[in-house]
């Protein structure tokens, strides 16, 4: 037995990483937090300028257009943002589990990654004409079925860009994610304010903008880093296999989480209307800027968590996930505080005065997200310690709860309760996920002590 190095804990190769940056070595506390901060500033940043640009897109369409042609974007935003999830789960997330693992070929596995995008964005775009054809056949929500099929040329594009956004996050390069997101702002806002000023702004228009404004900047980035990956397809079928066993049950447990965020406008939909979920949309939407801080701050602390535990043991990666706790959830406090104090009226004032008597909806919204942003850092953990399947019972938690919550609670206080639904999920996901993270902690813990019993006795001996 080999007891210079306890079970998981190894060092990150110090070879250079796709992306420009390197994984450097252990360097100096002051350098290491200065970059840090740098780091989690560049996450923040980008996060800002993706969230606000989805924000400010919900709300000139909310100004120019009705509540249902609102309510009809959203629905049809829940099966892409379904679909960018799935993406996440599948490809992305297994990319950043195995990047930093010594043994990789980086080259390689950024080639697979961007080889298995495409051929995923090319199956859902299929599905979108599917269910583009059922809308139209089934007469139900009038109208999906254009914006559907506009999505199916955007979509491509849109999943390219998330992919891209996910491979800079895996190896730090915050700032190249930055660049292209504010082309793609700059192009989908531009975009968006020519057709309002030329009087053609209707949904399904908008649905093309967001896929054009992701082509030339996606395009860019993959022929300038063309040098840096490689597509072999005897290797690409390895990863794929390596990859699924790794992601199978992320894809699994969220499928079932985002199934039950995202049937919940449905839910008013069916029991309520269509305006009344353009309504829920614009509500969403204002309290999307608190996520905006969640994700960013996320997509630092994730992969900062992971390298932790590679790097120092599951003590300093324990430290990091409860700094990431008290980070995210001091802020969602405040933020709260804020929706609770003045909801009604920012609703007013973005949107239109029709909007202000919403107050409560908003600011239960908000309870949800930090209801939810437990187990969001908690996850982390799972992440570190290669245990996807802890996922599934929190995210199967949350969709119960949420989803039977609503139902028995909108018939009864309409929208808010709603809301109430995804507050009540948010809270069961959370108590879940954090006592099953305390379980594998306590495992691992056992493994480690195990370990060091051995080695002792060798030494002994």
């Amino acid at each position: 037995m080999n007891c210079s190095t306890p079970p998981r804990k190894i060092a990150n190769s110090p070879q250079g990483v796709v992306g420009v940056t390197p994984v450097e070595p252990a360097s100096p506390a002051v350098d290491s937090v200065t970059k840090d901060g740098a780091r989690a500033a560049m996450s923040l940043a980008d996060q800002v300028v993706v969230s606000g640009t989805n924000f400010l897109t919900l709300a000139i369409v909310a100004r120019l257009c009705t509540q249902s042609d609102v309510g009809i974007f959203h629905l049809a935003w829940t099966i892409i943002g379904f679909l960018r999830t799935a993406q996440e789960r599948m490809i992305a997330a297994p990319y950043l589990a195995f990047v930093h693992q010594p043994g990789q070929h980086p080259s390689q596995l950024l080639g697979s990654s961007l080889l298995h995008q495409g051929v995923f964005a090319t199956i859902c775009g299929g599905f979108m004409l599917a269910l583009a054809a059922w809308f139209e056949w089934s007469e139900r929500v009038p109208g999906m079925e254009t914006v559907l099929l506009a999505l199916v040329l955007s979509l491509p594009f849109i999943l390219l860009r998330d992919q891209i956004r996910a491979i800079c996050a895996a190896h730090f390069d915050y700032h190249i994610a930055l660049v292209v997101d504010i082309f793609v702002c700059l192009f989908q806002l531009g975009g968006i304010v020519a057709l309002a000023y030329c009087g053609n702004l209707t949904v399904p228009l908008v649905a093309l903008v967001l896929g054009l404004a992701c082509l030339i900047p996606g395009l860019v980035w993959v022929v300038s880093h063309r040098d840096r990956f490689e597509i072999v397809l005897s290797q690409c079928r390895r990863d794929w296999q390596q990859n699924w066993g790794y992601a199978k049950w992320l894809v699994i447990a969220r499928t079932v989480g985002i199934g039950g965020y995202f049937a919940i406008p449905w839910i008013v939909v069916t029991l309520l209307d269509e305006a009344r979920a353009g309504v829920f949309a614009t509500a969403s939407g204002v309290v999307g800027l608190s996520l905006m801080f969640v994700m960013g701050a996320n997509n630092f602390f994730q992969p900062r968590t992971i390298r932790a535990y590679h790097e120092q043991g599951l003590p300093r990666m324990v430290r990091t996930i409860l700094e990431s706790v008290f980070c995210i959830g001091a802020v969602l406090l405040a933020v709260v505080g804020v929706f609770a104090l003045c909801g009604g009226p920012l609703l007013g004032l973005i949107f239109g005065p029709t909007y202000a008597s919403y107050g409560t909806l908003v600011t239960l919204l908000s309870i949800s997200i930090f209801a939810v942003s437990l187990s969001i850092t908690c996850g982390n953990g799972f992440a570190a310690l290669t245990k996807p399947k802890a996922y599934l019972w929190g995210e199967l938690a949350y969709c119960l709860v949420a989803v039977t919550t609503a139902i028995l609670l909108i018939p009864v206080w309409g929208i808010n309760g709603a809301a109430c639904g995804l507050v009540a999920g948010g809270i069961a996901t959370s108590t879940v996920t954090f006592v099953t993270l305390l379980m594998l902690l306590k495992k691992e813990a056992i493994i480690a002590a195990s370990h060091d019993t051995s080695c002792e006795r060798e030494v002994t001996s």
